[in-house]
């Protein structure tokens, strides 16, 4: 949290967006409530909105665009998608 801190306090944003993983069809699993619990974490700690997304197949996407780092591209994927749906 405190790294987050930090990068919230550099680029201050007007609300986060937080990746959530789900089975193919769509099915909570595990991960997915670990997830929305890290949102609802950061909206308490620091009073930000927190948008989740649906995070199926970001990885996949990233391998398939080539991606040298796929955590990031599967990052930016989520975050074109969030914006995307605005």
């Amino acid at each position: 949290m405190a790294a987050i801190a930090a990068l919230i306090a550099e680029w201050r944003p007007a609300a986060l967006v937080v990746g959530v993983p789900r089975h193919p069809d769509g099915a909570a699993h595990a991960n997915t409530e670990r997830a929305r619990r890290f949102g609802r974490q950061l909206k308490a700690r620091f009073g930000l909105p927190v948008h989740e997304v649906d995070e199926r197949y970001t990885t996949t996407d990233a391998i398939r665009a080539g991606a040298a780092d796929l955590d990031a591209a599967a990052a930016a994927i989520i975050l074109e998608q969030h914006l995307a749906g605005l």
